[in-house]
């Protein structure tokens, strides 16, 4: 018997088993359901009400008719028993049992070819509006999509060589992207050598961003996309190229909440080794990448180095303690790496580092800790364990008498330690680490009588010891610090943030008969000179100072100086700061200047 059916849960027009005479549902009984037959086999505007013969006589005269048994949408159709309902409660007529379709995709389904079309249709993802954004835990591979994400990781830009044009160089950067608790995923920016400079400029770690219309691309089967990038939870990559995709500062009302996880570890709370674990290890632990949870004790001078290919980059060695071990050392490589340590404070920053790699340092008979590409550094992060530490770090306060003086500095030695005796030639062309030495010269320039006094003020953060200024209304804006993150929600001044520490530093040009230098004279030196106060000399009118600036323009004296190049501007320049100065003996001049 064959059986001809309209689309499912259509409650108007119900296929029966076809006979010889034509039945068709008379709907306008509102009690039960009657089957009607047109006698003629055509419509006449009129209907006779036939009942469905069991037996297939189609004699005219012969009439019979049964009402449907209502039963809970358990019908019976006339000379029938009830339809046993099995997919569809919700249908008033269901369809007749039947074998399964024969279809190569679903051997299971009953529904014909063009139904599981319609309803695949239905339910395929679409791809979002190019305004809305999307969440990390919501993306599948083969859309694009826009995010908004902070920054947790970054590498520095670099160049490979190209497969498809041999000889040319593809430039890139790569960095981690974090908008959920669960969800951070890996990000590739592809473009040109200046679009790639210009793009790394204008981010960095910590920051909130956006980016529009990047490619989601599923990682490889193999694991080959993480052996050289941090570990993510996600399946997939990010893509981000010149011509099709966007990266901007976010600046939306939500900023709170995604700067809050970049204090969450991307690691469980619990998975790290304590610094004697990696002693006791010892080469153990070789070439492992493991988790570290420790507080910076002292932040070293950060160095320019060419590499054996020819490529400059930056270095910086951190010295980390925890409460089992005092010292242990962290190399960090990179100006980003470089640049992001410098917002940090001895005794005050915790960091819990996930995937750094420790190896045995023939060098220093030791273990030695490395940043890489697949390390993810988290500041502060918010659990127990690194409150615990901070608390800890407090108490050890002893330990920065020989190393820092709450700054990321050296602390300065005694002048009487000072006697390498120095020329302008030999300071010009230092290799910019941190050294002390003696300076015979002359004032040659000084501005003194300056209207305006704020230019010979430094103002530092009383927390991290971080450079404010007046762009900021000299509040810190460094968010690792407290008194940076109270300073980006108290908008309306509600909560009373701590002055900035004030410093006294004014500039002066030194020369001798090698060349010239820029420096900068410290309160203490200058009180001695002059012998009046910085705060009472400050208070005098320009021209009330200018007699005072004559007394030491143009005398010859000996300068106490500490130098070594600034890391946090983009021309590496170098400073020299007048810790102590007295008037120069002749005699003794003549004696230590090198001949």
């Amino acid at each position: 018997m064959a059986w001809a059916r309209s689309s499912f849960g259509d409650l108007n027009a119900v296929s029966i088993p076809k006979r010889n005479t034509q039945y068709y549902r008379n709907s306008t009984n509102q009690g039960s359901t009657v089957w009607n037959r047109n006698q003629q086999g055509t419509s006449t505007g009129k209907t006779q009400p036939y009942g469905v013969n069991p037996r297939g006589d189609n004699n005219a005269s012969y009439s019979w008719q049964a009402p449907i048994q209502h039963q809970k949408y358990n019908t019976s159709y006339p000379g029938q028993g009830p339809i046993q309902h099995q997919k569809n409660n919700n249908a008033l007529y269901p369809r007749p049992q039947q074998g399964p379709t024969q279809e190569k995709k679903n051997n299971n389904s009953s529904y014909p070819r063009q139904e599981r079309t319609q309803q695949h249709k239905t339910n395929t993802w679409q791809t979002p509006d190019k305004n809305s954004v999307s969440k990390l835990e919501t993306l599948m591979a083969g859309y694009t999509a826009n995010v908004i994400g902070v920054v947790i990781a970054k590498d520095s830009p670099r160049s490979i060589f190209s497969k498809k044009n041999a000889g040319s160089e593809r430039f890139l950067v790569n960095f981690t992207l974090r908008d959920s608790v669960t969800a951070f995923v890996n990000v590739t920016c592809w473009g040109s050598e200046n679009y790639i400079k210009d793009l790394c400029a204008g981010f960095c770690i910590g920051d909130i961003v956006k980016l529009g219309n990047v490619q989601v691309q599923s990682k490889t089967s193999d694991g080959s996309d993480e052996k050289f990038r941090a570990a993510t939870p996600v399946g997939f990559h990010l893509t981000l190229s010149e011509n099709h995709s966007s990266l901007a500062l976010y600046d939306g009302l939500d900023l709170g909440a995604y700067a809050a996880l970049q204090h969450l570890p991307t690691k469980p709370n619990c998975d790290y080794y304590t610094l004697e674990d990696v002693l006791v290890n010892g080469q153990g632990l070789n070439a492992e990448h493991i988790n570290l949870l420790a507080v910076v004790r002292k932040i070293g001078p950060a160095r320019d180095i060419v590499t054996k290919t020819g490529k400059k980059t930056s270095r910086c060695e951190i010295v980390l303690m925890d409460e089992s071990c005092p010292s242990f050392p962290f190399v960090l490589w990179g100006g980003e790496l470089v640049d992001f340590s410098q917002t940090w404070a001895p005794l005050t920053t915790v960091l819990f580092i996930a995937d750094v790699r420790v190896n045995y340092d023939d060098f220093r008979s030791g273990m030695l800790a490395t940043a890489d590409s697949k390390t993810i550094i988290t500041v502060n992060p918010d659990t127990m364990d690194a409150k615990c530490l901070f608390q800890f770090a407090q108490t050890q306060t002893s330990l920065l008498a020989a190393d820092e003086t709450g700054s990321s500095e050296q602390a300065d030695p005694p002048v009487d330690q000072i006697q390498d005796v120095l020329v302008v030639e030999q300071i010009a062309n230092s290799d910019g680490l941190i050294s002390y030495g003696q300076l015979y010269g002359v004032i040659t320039k000084c501005d003194l009588d300056a209207d305006n006094v704020d230019q010979f003020y430094w103002r530092r953060c009383s927390k991290c010891k971080q450079t404010v200024g007046a762009s900021s209304g000299y509040q810190c804006t460094n968010q690792s610090c407290t008194q940076g993150a109270l300073g980006v929600f108290n908008k309306s001044g509600e909560v009373t943030l701590d002055e900035p520490d004030t410093e006294f530093s004014l500039p002066v040009d030194i020369s001798d008969h090698t060349g010239t230098v820029h420096s900068r004279l410290s309160e203490q030196a200058l009180e001695s000179l002059l012998g009046i106060q910085v705060c009472t000399l400050m208070a005098m009118s320009p021209a009330s100072r200018t007699p005072y600036k004559w007394k030491i323009l143009m005398e010859r004296f000996k300068f106490y100086i500490k130098m070594g190049k600034t890391f946090k501007q983009a021309d590496r320049r170098l400073s020299v700061r007048v810790l102590a100065c007295c008037r120069a003996d002749p005699a003794e001049m003549e004696r230590n200047l090198p001949h």
